[in-house]
């Protein structure tokens, strides 16, 4: 059947389906399958609810094998990474790679773009989650690719997220708009932590992160100079997980923290070198450059440019024009040296 947007039903719940009927409707998610079944006495189950740009998917089925070739991957109706939960049964999996056996409670993440296919054992019942690749990127940053990654629910980590997934297709329904969109960001931070492991994620930094670290050191800066600043306030304000801007940070070579300690530092000198005739105490420029106390600014100051603040308030005063700094005054700390 050729599948069209017309076609695709916005949420559906179809049960007790045969053979033909279960290979139509599986034909027309937004991630097609073709499938294939010996069975005369096949059955099978699918509910399909979506919501924001998200998909949750619910499937009951017998023995059957099922594949999504290149020309399903062309004519899918979105990009998505999808995290199923086998909640009855056993399969086996591939996706580019060797085949992964799949038992019960056990989690699967795969990506919709890459051709796939699996073979059933005995009837399987199924949680899904599809997420829009674009959205997992902007939360979690560029996949070189999550092709048939599998976690148990042995481990800590896969029990949890299994409980997770089957609780968010209990509630979600009774949940606002407002909470569903951020129950979902929170779900995909939680699925790609305990897939850390298995899921390879760019080195270095790509166009996209680091635009996110340059947004990242604009507020850092703009924060500074006006009171606290913290990395979950950041991620905030950029829209990315703490944990993604933390590790932008770490793969620029510098610190989320290290890279705050050095801005203080640099304020702190520059209302130093400007306060020649302000009069402010070392106190006040302390608090002003976000240092709790005088003792900290003292500490850190000496440890990084050789003299304390007083002394290098003196310094600039005895300063004989503008070039006098570049001729003798401590360089700006630079901690990647």
């Amino acid at each position: 059947m050729s599948r069209t947007t017309k076609d695709k039903k916005p949420d559906y719940n179809s049960d007790g389906l045969n053979a033909a009927q279960f290979s139509e409707e599986i034909d027309r998610l937004d991630v097609p399958w073709k499938l294939s079944s010996t069975s005369a006495g096949f059955r099978g189950r699918i509910r399909r609810r979506k919501f924001a740009e998200c998909i949750l998917g619910e499937m009951a089925f017998d023995p059957c094998r099922g594949e999504r070739n290149a020309s399903d991957v062309r004519r899918d109706m979105g990009n998505y990474i999808c995290v199923s939960h086998q909640r009855e049964g056993q399969l086996t999996f591939s996706q580019g790679g060797p085949s992964i056996e799949v038992s019960r409670g056990d989690l699967l993440l795969w990506d919709a773009m890459t051709p796939s296919e699996f073979t059933a054992v005995g009837n399987g019942r199924f949680e899904l989650l599809w997420i829009p690749t674009r959205f997992v990127e902007q939360r979690i940053g560029p996949l070189k690719g999550a092709l048939g990654q599998r976690v148990s629910c042995k481990d800590s980590a896969g029990l949890m997220l299994a409980r997770h997934l089957h609780n968010l297709h209990l509630v979600i329904d009774d949940l606002s708009i407002t909470a569903r969109r951020r129950i979902i960001e929170a779900s995909v931070d939680l699925i790609f932590a305990c897939f850390d492991n298995e899921v390879p994620l760019d080195s270095g930094l790509s166009q996209y992160q680091t635009k996110i670290l340059s947004d990242a050191h604009q507020e850092i800066l703009g924060c500074i100079e006006h009171g606290h600043v913290s990395p979950r306030s950041v991620a905030d304000t950029l829209g990315v997980s703490l944990r993604y801007l933390q590790r932008i940070f770490s793969n620029s070579g510098e610190t989320f923290s290290a890279f705050v300690a050095r801005q203080r530092l640099e304020l702190a000198r520059r209302l130093l070198a400007s306060d020649r005739h302000n009069g402010r105490t070392i106190t006040e420029i302390a608090y002003s450059a976000g240092y709790c106390d005088s003792s900290h600014l003292n500490r850190s100051f000496k440890r990084h440019f050789g003299m304390s603040p007083a002394e290098y308030k003196r310094f600039e005063c005895r300063s004989a024009g503008p070039d006098a700094l570049d001729r003798k005054a401590p360089r700006p700390f630079d901690a990647r040296r």
